[in-house]
Formats: C-alpha cells, structure tokens, sequence
C-alpha cells in the first residue's frame, strides 16, 4: 500500500510540476506575442510613424484608417458613430469611398497620437480635406480636443451647413423620426 501511496504521489508531483512548466511557457509566449504586436504597431511609441503621404489600406469606421506599415489614424476635429450607432456604416462607407485604396496626405495638428497609440491627422485627397467633407456631408460631427484646433471654424460650419439642410445620417435622423 505504501508503494502504491508513492506512486500516486509521485504521479501528482509530475502533472503538477508538468502544468506549472506548461502554463509558465504559455504566459511567456503570450507576452511575448503581445510585445511583437505592441512594437509593430507603434503603440509603445510616444510619436506617429506613418509617413505623411501614404495608401490608406484599411478603413475601421467612420473616424479611423490603417494605412500602409500599419499605423492607424484617427481623424481629427470630428467624431463618427460607433458599431452601435446608427450612422456607423453610412460613415464607414463613406470614408472608403473616398479614400481606401488610395494615396493620402496626412497634416498633424499640435498632439501627434491619442491616448490609444492612433496617430492624430487630418487626411487630404489633393487639396480636399476630407474630414471636413465628411462633417459637410453629415456623415460626422464635428469635434475638438484641446490643443488640436487648427480647422475648428472650418468644421463648425461645415456642421452648421449638413445640419441646417438635414443633409447626411448625422441630421436626416433628428428629422425624420
């Protein structure tokens, strides 16, 4: 009986010091993982790396791109609706309309990222800024964030024009309940 109580004691040290060695790897596999993908995203970083002209390959929503060597820029001065929100896929579907796929300028205000890693722009297509487009066009509103205010009188009254004529998702909605 004693041998057999050895045994099983044995048995249960393994598993057990087997499960610490397994799980210990995995947790550092994890976070290694998740360094890999902190570092190539630029997050960790305290500045944007995405250069200023650059082909926009992804769009997120309404506010956010990817663009090429994976930054992610956040549109400045508006603010679109989320997944939840009823204008979330009229606003997406605008933005890539108007710029998947294609070369963009990316213009900094004074802050360079916000506080989730995104780079903070405003995105032009030639001469045509297209985050005031999208607040004329009612797909966004207009929104500011101290000290970035470079285009706030130009956003207001683009805003000032969608809503006054209930033109895009962001009025029509108000109006037509």
């Amino acid at each position: 009986m004693a041998k057999v109580n050895r045994i099983f004691i044995g048995i249960v040290l393994t598993l057990a010091i087997g499960s610490i060695i397994f799980l210990y790897s995995d947790f550092n596999d994890r976070t290694d993982l998740s360094m890999q993908y902190t570092q190539s995203s630029g997050y960790e970083s305290e500045v944007c790396n995405a250069p200023e002209y650059a082909i926009v390959t992804n769009v997120v929503d309404g506010d956010t791109v990817i663009v090429e060597g994976g930054h992610w820029v956040r549109l400045l001065y508006m603010n679109a609706d989320e997944k939840e929100e009823p204008c979330y896929g009229v606003a997406k579907n605008r933005l890539k309309e108007l710029v998947l796929g294609k070369k963009v300028r990316l213009q900094r205000d004074i802050s360079d990222l916000d506080k989730y890693g995104r780079c903070l722009r405003t995105i032009f297509m030639g001469e045509e800024n297209v985050n005031l487009n999208l607040v004329k066009e009612g797909q966004a509103l207009a929104a500011f964030y101290e000290p970035d205010v470079k285009y706030r009188q130009e956003m207001l009254e683009a805003q000032e024009y969608a809503k006054s004529n209930s033109i895009g998702c962001e009025w029509e909605q108000f109006y037509y309940k």
